[in-house]
Formats: structure tokens, sequence, C-alpha cells
């Protein structure tokens, strides 16, 4: 299903998978903490011929490099900002969940974060609610979730999914 569409970005399943395992190795790379700089277009070519091993280990080297001793501790410089790499793990998750969504969404399984997991990442994100706003990252930026909405719907609608009530 690699050309199906997906509601987030406009782009098709390989893209989608193709960004995601791109920000892995942009931050696991030879398993120590180097946040790569540069052009991070979405080129799904990077999945070669093996994309479920490709994703595998790119996400098994972001493990590893999270389990090393004050790798959490670490301050990285990521888009000219100093970050920890506690805040970027946690982005990553966050991008997992979200995008996690928009691929079960394109293959006609939509599957709304769980819970505790959703809520974890709101933590992290809704502080910067006011800078998702415009920034063109998340779709028309955060949206009202459905009255009532659990964590996961909120979360998405937070990075601008249209989430069903």
């Amino acid at each position: 299903q690699w050309w199906g569409m997906t509601p987030g970005p406009a782009w098709d399943v390989r893209h989608l998978v193709g960004h995601v395992v791109l920000g892995d190795m942009r931050l696991a790379v030879l398993r120590v903490w180097v946040v790569v700089s540069g052009d991070v277009s979405v080129d799904p070519s990077v999945l070669g011929h093996t994309p479920m091993a490709t994703w595998r280990g790119t996400a098994l080297r972001m493990i590893e490099a999270a389990r090393r001793p004050g790798a959490m501790a670490r301050v990285l410089n990521h888009g000219g900002t100093d970050v920890s790499a506690l805040a970027l793990v946690e982005l990553r998750i966050t991008e997992h969940l979200v995008h996690g969504w928009d691929l079960g969404t394109a293959i006609g399984v939509p599957a709304v974060p769980e819970a505790g997991q959703a809520e974890a990442a709101l933590e992290a994100w809704f502080p910067l609610r006011d800078l998702l706003v415009g920034s063109g990252r998340f779709g028309d930026g955060p949206r009202m979730p459905p009255d009532g909405a659990g964590p996961g719907a909120r979360l998405l609608a937070l990075l601008g999914r249209g989430v069903p009530a």
C-alpha cells in the first residue's frame, strides 16, 4: 500500500515511512548521539530494498543510543537550538505516535495513540502550542479536538490532525 495518501502531510505511505526513518537516522548515527544537520527532505529511497529492516535498524540504533550512560543528560544542537537529548527522544516518540495514526489512516486501519503514551506526549508538546500555530509543520496548526476527546485524539488535534468524534 505504498502509494496510499496520508491525511497529515501530503505524502504517500512510502514518503511517510521514509520521513520517520530519516528522522531517526538524524538523531542516532553510529550508535552515538549526533544530530545531522542539513536538508532533511523526504527521500523514500533511504528505505532501500528492505524497508522493514531499514526501519528496524534505525529504531534499534535510537534505543542503543538512548541507553548509553549519560546519553539522556546530553544537550545537542538541533536546528540551531540547544535541546536536551530527552526532549529529542520525546519528539521522536511523538513522531512515531502521530505518524502511526497517519499510516493507519492511509491504509484503512486508523489507530488513535494509547492514552498513557498520548498523555506523556501532550505534556511535552502542549507548552509549545503557540509555536505550532503558523509553523507550517503541522498542517494548518492545532485543531479543536472533539468534545470529550481522550488524550490520543487531543494529541492528534494539537498536531494538526482532523480526528472524528
